[in-house]
């Protein structure tokens, strides 16, 4: 059933394919974390890791931390890349997998090899791959995952809250151009906001008439909208800012601002992606009070 969310809350703009790995790999360390940290403080009085130095054991856990990030990163952004359909037919094979078709279909010995036994794919390779099932069910196996660590991530809004006092607010948006990959194909983009929990919201729900789903079940058009009053909820938590600069700073996590979209929100221009911080110091003034809205059905 289509409906609609809207609520307002303190937020600041985030990097999905940052958050999201960043926000796993938090939550997959902390029993490892934990441990060291409870046998740095309890452990036998003769244990190497009771002697180390506060600054040594944060280094540690930040350089486990780090690893982590990478490896989820390159997972999520693998999903993420046939979400936005921007991938290419060679992005959903590895060079390996290359390297075994080429092998199989006897196409792998000539002088262009080399050494290296491999050399790139050719358009008629290409073209060949772009046919192949295993593209297209590659392509789609990560698109649907890509809906899963949406639905993850936003079950992970009660351990943030506790972790953090706050949660991750995410929405798919309909870019107004086609995709750049296969014109056949809508855009699409997530966006992402750290935000504050239990925020003022207002949800509405519609139904289709007869009418809206008699061609293939589709709705011909929709239209809704909602009224907020926000007079009550102006004033900024004094503590605010020092719980998004917490969650932030151990998150690894900057203010982004997202350039795929065709229009921005007043006020916005000025903020390029990845660039809201500059030498350190945030362009715009953030958490700043944000009207956060979802369509769907």
């Amino acid at each position: 059933m289509p409906s609609l969310d809207a609520r307002l809350a303190w937020a600041v703009p985030v990097d999905i394919e940052v958050v999201g790995p960043n926000v796993e790999a938090f939550i997959k360390l902390q029993p490892i974390i934990n441990a060291l940290r409870l046998c740095h403080r309890f452990g036998n009085s003769g244990a190497p890791i009771t002697r180390l130095p506060v600054e040594l054991l944060n280094n540690i856990e930040e350089v486990l931390l780090k690893a982590e990030r990478e490896k989820q990163r390159e997972q999520w952004q693998e999903d993420y890349q046939c979400f936005r359909q921007a991938c290419s037919t060679l992005d959903h094979y590895t060079e390996e997998d290359i390297d075994e078709i080429r092998g199989v279909m006897g196409i792998c010995e000539c002088d262009e090899c080399g050494e290296s036994g491999r050399h790139d794919p050719d358009e008629s390779f290409v073209d060949l791959l772009e046919e192949s099932d295993t593209t297209f069910e590659v392509h789609h196996e990560r698109r649907n995952s890509w809906l899963d660590r949406m639905e993850q991530i936003s079950d992970r809004g009660p351990l943030l809250t506790k972790f953090f006092g706050l949660t991750v607010w995410t929405s798919t948006v309909r870019l107004n151009r086609a995709s750049k990959s296969d014109p056949f194909y809508a855009a699409d983009m997530t966006m992402a906001y750290l935000s504050l929990p239990n925020a003022p919201t207002v949800q509405t729900t519609m139904a289709f008439s007869d009418y809206e789903t008699d061609m293939f079940d589709m709705p011909r058009s929709l239209q809704t909208g909602c009224g907020m009053d926000v007079t009550e909820h102006v004033s900024r938590p004094k503590d605010v800012e020092t719980l998004f600069n917490r969650a932030m700073r151990i998150l690894d996590l900057k203010p982004y601002v997202s350039g795929g979209q065709e229009g921005r929100a007043a006020g916005l221009d000025e903020v390029q992606d990845g660039a809201a911080y500059k030498d350190g110091q945030c362009k715009r003034d953030w958490p700043r009070l944000t009207m956060l809205t979802n369509t769907g059905s």
